[in-house]
């Protein structure tokens, strides 16, 4: 005992001594939870034991960096103020974009403290209040239109219907109101919500959660459906961190059970259907519905996981996702400096190779990328792929590097959701200051380190073709550090 504290004492100081901080046992050790079960109202279900913590204000979900206006649309809001949504041609009360709207508001009085956007929080909030139904002592939001989901008229959500992605931010919006008010009625309106997360499937009520009968997951469906639902992992994270809320106000031991097994049906559906290696992650169990910009909202759901629970396999969850296919695939323009390069084509379904060719540039060059998904990985084959539309090099590919093919400034841009372990192998490492938001350098710090050393990193990004990581303490305070070989993140 005494010498492996020694041992562990003798490590601090030496990275101490290098001059970056020391990494403590609990920051070190493996943080992959104890799995377990969980039962709540009858119904026994898988979770995984993630310890569950609040962080700083500004890491919460939906506390963004800027307010928004107070009108997104001032044709969409109606004469007290709640907003509306257009659904075929017409003006409907949609619940999901009134607690979307809400929680706008609320991030935006937290920010500016103007009152205004906590009264039309209340207003629209109010709303909610007023149309929710009761059934089985939980209260549910109605969606009175028809929906073609994925529109390939085929599975339609046909009124009246329940989401329990609605649910859940309705249910975050709603303790917040109550957080800041203190008025009774939107803690009694939470406890109704939340009661719709223990009722279970009947075909002849409401309901918005339900365990998978063949691995026993807890999961919050977006598009609930008596002959299947299609299991969308964006909307059962959105609803669970309604229940994150919930339990960060009201300490529910119960809110954390099924909190734990949300998340854990999270993990196991990522890794069961929803990733795709080398392509953008999966909408939802419908295999064939392709939605790209939803690949983003589940990395950066994986992180929040990670910034709520500290579990670093919720963290490797984003970074394994965001190493599948970048976010940033929509940039409009590329950078390829004077040298050579290998120009490719390929068949962009499977990542074929179909064609090659060297090609030279003389001087340095701006392509325009030819639209949405021109930056993008190819299945099969390593890196990041930018397209050349232009000339005779149309169609052609290159891969991104670091200042020589690149789109521009910051791209790839994920927080954390609170700070990781970064480890240095011992050599010699430079650290950047970087301007925002265009990513010139303002200035460089280089250190050797002759020992395994430690800091923490909040974000990454690619910046010019180049991933960093965003480092907060030790030598490299606020600057970033390239992704290089003897950089590790836990």
């Amino acid at each position: 005992m005494g010498r492996r504290m020694s041992r562990r004492l003798a490590l601090q100081a030496s990275v101490a001594a290098a001059g970056v901080f020391a990494f403590s046992v609990d920051d070190a050790r493996a943080l992959t939870p104890t799995p377990t079960w969980g039962r709540v109202n009858g119904k026994l279900f898988r979770r995984n034991l993630y310890s569950l913590s609040v962080p700083p204000a500004e890491n919460l979900p939906y506390n963004l960096p800027t307010s928004t206006p107070l009108a997104r649309d001032v044709d969409y809001i109606d004469e007290n103020g709640v907003t509306r949504t257009m659904v075929n041609g017409a003006l409907h009360y949609n619940p999901v974009s009134i607690a979307q709207y809400s929680l706008e508001r609320l991030n935006s009085f937290r920010l500016l403290g103007d009152r205004v956007h906590l009264q039309a929080a209340m207003a629209n909030v109010n709303y909610l209040i007023g149309m929710a139904k009761p059934f089985r002592e939980a209260l549910y939001l109605p969606y009175d239109y028809d929906y073609d989901l994925h529109q390939w008229h085929k599975y339609y959500m046909r009124a009246t219907w329940w989401s329990g992605m609605a649910q859940g931010q309705a249910l975050s919006a709603t303790i917040r109101l109550w957080e800041i008010t203190r008025d009774r009625k939107y803690l009694d309106f939470s406890r109704g919500l939340y009661a719709s997360f223990i009722q279970w499937p009947d075909a002849s009520l409401p309901w918005t959660v339900s365990v998978g009968a063949d691995d026993q997951c807890y999961w919050v469906e977006e598009y609930p459906r008596n002959d299947g639902s299609c299991l969308a992992l964006n909307g059962h994270n959105f609803g669970t961190y309604g229940l994150w809320d919930f339990w960060r106000v009201t300490g529910s031991t119960q809110a954390m059970y099924l909190i734990q097994g949300a998340l854990t049906a999270t993990e196991s559906h990522v890794a069961s259907y929803i990733r795709n290696p080398g392509r953008p992650s999966y909408y939802c169990n419908h295999l064939d519905f392709r939605a790209t910009r939803y690949h983003k909202i589940h990395i950066d759901q994986a992180y929040m996981y990670y910034g709520i629970t500290g579990a670093t396999s919720l963290a490797q969850m984003g970074d394994l996702l965001l190493s599948d296919f970048p976010t940033s695939f929509d940039a409009n323009r590329a950078i390829v400096n004077p040298g050579k390069y290998r120009a490719c084509q390929f068949n962009i379904d499977t990542g074929e190779m179909l064609s090659s060719r060297e090609i030279t540039v003389t001087a340095r060059e701006s392509w325009p990328v030819g639209g949405v998904s021109r930056r993008r990985s190819m299945r099969g084959q390593r890196g990041v792929w930018i397209e050349l539309a232009k000339g005779a090099l149309s169609g052609y590919w290159v891969e991104e590097s670091p200042s020589t093919a690149f789109v521009p400034y910051f791209v790839d841009r994920h927080k954390f959701g609170r700070p990781r372990r970064i480890e240095f192998q011992p050599g010699t490492y430079t650290g950047y200051k970087l301007a925002e938001p265009r990513g010139e350098v303002l200035s460089r710090s280089k250190y050797v380190l002759p020992r395994l050393s430690a800091a923490h990193s909040d974000q990454r990004a690619v910046v010019d073709g180049q991933p960093y990581f965003h480092v907060v303490d030790g030598l490299w305070s606020d600057r970033w550090i390239p992704v290089q070989p003897g950089v590790t993140i836990i």
